[in-house]
């Protein structure tokens, strides 16, 4: 490909029309998935209340970086605003300033799970709803329209958004696949490896090891093939981002995926609602205003 080519490719692929409608519903998928993870944490802010000890070990750095400089009082009602703002986003009331709002407030409680899970702030589920909201935010139109001339409507504008949310998005597969061949090389697909990582996992969470589990470890080959088709899909997934092919098969194979992940490694994705931006919505809204048509001139006619 040539470089004027390949500039221009890199163009479309930013700035192509797109229609507005795309964008509305990935900011109501968003901001709906955030919902839903906030819902699912009752009183985060309670993490407050923890011994003081545990709140000693988190240096200066970590409290200017994420705002924790107020009160107990005053995070329940962050909190209670971050569900306000969310609606707000979901219902497509002031959907900018609610987008913006709701991005700051994620960002500033997901240091608060650190406390209770793990020490990394970007693997509780707040990541890509922080970053997918403060970019709708920053976009023209913040994912709104008030009439359909506006949903039809294609623009640049209602490209890069979306796009850029797209781009991150498949990130969390491909470094995923990244992680595992990094951290472990070819042995990571090493059915022994499969086996013991289920083991593990079943006694680490306390679940009776189900039939399906145990057919895994007790059959190589099928370990060894969840462990290549694993890294080659997440490997392969951003290909969602140039292929309109790719997406009828790796969409389709993710949803299969975050299942057959939740099953064995009892392991479920919040964001995988997130997988619906990829949908074309106004082309398919369109088939079907053409489909209604079509069959009300059948109708008409005979």
């Amino acid at each position: 490909m040539s470089r004027r080519r390949l500039v221009e490719a890199w163009s479309a692929f930013w700035f192509r029309p797109e229609a507005r409608t795309n964008l509305a519903i990935a900011r109501v998928v968003i901001a709906a998935t955030a919902l839903w993870i906030v819902l699912s944490r009752y009183d985060l802010p309670s993490a407050l209340l923890f011994p003081r000890e545990i709140w000693d070990s988190v240096v200066p750095e970590r409290k200017m970086r994420f705002f924790l400089f107020f009160s107990v009082a005053a995070e329940r009602i962050l909190w209670m605003a971050l569900h306000v703002t969310l609606t707000a986003c979901i219902a497509g009331i002031a959907t900018r300033w609610a987008a913006i709002v709701s991005g700051l407030l994620l960002y500033h409680f997901s240091a608060f799970e650190t406390l209770l899970w793990t020490g990394n702030p970007y693997l509780r589920g707040f990541t890509i709803p922080v970053l997918g909201l403060l970019i709708i935010g920053a976009s023209a139109s913040g994912g709104d329209f008030a009439k359909r001339a506006d949903a039809d409507r294609a623009s640049g504008e209602n490209r890069w958004p979306l796009a850029l949310i797209q781009v991150l998005f498949v990130q969390v597969y491909f470094f995923a696949a990244w992680a595992k061949l990094y951290t472990s090389g070819l042995e990571w697909m090493h059915p022994e490896n499969i086996r013991r990582y289920i083991i593990a996992i079943d006694q680490w969470t306390g679940a009776f090891p189900s039939p399906v589990n145990r057919f895994i470890i007790e059959t190589p080959a099928l370990a060894a093939a969840i462990a290549v088709g694993g890294v080659v899909f997440e490997a392969s997934f951003p290909l969602v981002l140039i292929s309109r092919r790719a997406r009828m098969i790796l969409l389709p194979a993710a949803v299969f995926f975050h299942i057959a992940n939740g099953i064995v490694f009892h392991i479920w994705f919040q964001n995988a609602w997130i997988l619906l931006i990829f949908v074309d919505w106004h082309g398919l809204m369109q088939r079907r205003r053409i489909a209604a048509c079509r069959k009300s001139s059948i109708s008409y006619a005979t």
